[in-house]
């Protein structure tokens, strides 16, 4: 056999076969960010299932049939269906503490959207600033809790922040000081080839004002950071990750879901006295998998079209 023409056959069954890994963070994430969340909506209105439903076009219709909403996408020119090819957002604090970070990629028309923007400033009464900072163009909206800066990465990225520092950072380069270790480790566990994925730290501070029973404190202590995530194709697929120190504290996590979560979900369910409800919550928990994995514990479903048919009938 020619080994040259070998080569790229086996570099494809490479890539088929190696395990999914953990893409690099990305740049437009700050170092103490506690929350991200990112979603590609032309992942998911191109599913099969989405369309075989009709949800895309139901989608399609609700939106053409708010005012406002149609109003927003003539001035910014924004189609959301065509237009925007993913959305990340970072947080961290909450409040008038909290801080963010929204990048918006895609095709944008800067010039449609920035008039916009001042356009709004001014019919609120609160008139938008336009300044330089380190090279770039700032638009600073006032609002009742903390100015909120947006800027421009040519037409392929618009981005918004309530911290000067941070947008300035993402529209010269990215942020520059590495995700703290928590954050890396929990972003490690994305692959980037999800529809859409969320991860979380349970930081001690969120752990000291958590309120509710002594259960559920005592379940968020034994969780150092969640992740979830959402995939659509010919089917639903939804994963819930809870991290956790290590693998006892994994399997004690996985014993109070399957004794005490998932019992009182169905209980309420049958308290209702709707047999219809409760055995569709039935058929749900049957497409339910939890497993633990070392320090992780998941909760997996994969819906797919014969269920979800047999969830909408009335």
């Amino acid at each position: 056999m020619n080994i040259r023409g070998l080569i790229p056959t086996l570099i494809v069954a490479a890539t088929l076969v190696a395990p999914l890994r953990a893409v690099e963070p990305d740049k437009m994430i700050p170092a103490d960010a506690e929350f991200v969340w990112s979603v590609r909506p032309k992942q998911l209105l191109d599913s099969a299932l989405l369309k075989s439903q009709g949800w895309d076009l139901a989608l399609k219709t609700l939106l053409s049939a708010n005012e406002t909403v149609q109003e927003i996408m003539d001035s910014t020119g924004i189609d959301p269906f065509r237009d925007i090819e993913s959305l990340l957002i970072s947080s961290r604090g909450q409040g008038e503490k909290g801080r963010f970070v929204i990048v918006a990629r895609g095709k944008f028309n800067p010039a449609k959207i920035s008039k916009t923007i001042e356009k709004q400033g001014k019919e609120n009464g609160a008139p938008v600033k336009k300044s330089q900072e380190e090279g770039v163009t700032l638009w600073e909206l006032a609002t009742p809790v903390f100015p909120i800066y947006a800027g421009f990465i040519g037409k392929e990225a618009v981005i918004a922040s309530n911290v000067k520092e941070d947008i300035i950072e993402c529209l010269t380069g990215g942020i520059r000081k590495d995700p703290s270790r928590e954050l890396k480790a929990a972003l490690d566990r994305m692959t980037g080839r999800e529809a859409a994925w969320m991860v979380g730290l349970v930081t001690q501070e969120a752990k000291k004002e958590m309120r509710g029973p002594d259960g559920i404190r005592e379940f968020a202590e034994k969780v150092d950071s969640w992740s979830a995530t959402l995939d659509m194709t010919e089917a639903i697929a939804v994963a819930m990750n809870l991290h956790a120190p290590d693998g006892a504290a994994a399997n004690t996590l996985r014993k109070t879901i399957e004794d005490r979560f998932f019992p009182f979900l169905k209980s309420q369910s049958r308290n209702r006295g709707n047999e219809k409800n409760e055995k569709k919550l039935e058929s749900v928990f049957d497409v339910v998998k939890v497993e633990t994995k070392g320090p992780s514990l998941s909760i997996k479903a994969k819906i797919d079209e014969a269920l979800i048919k047999k969830l909408m009938e009335n």
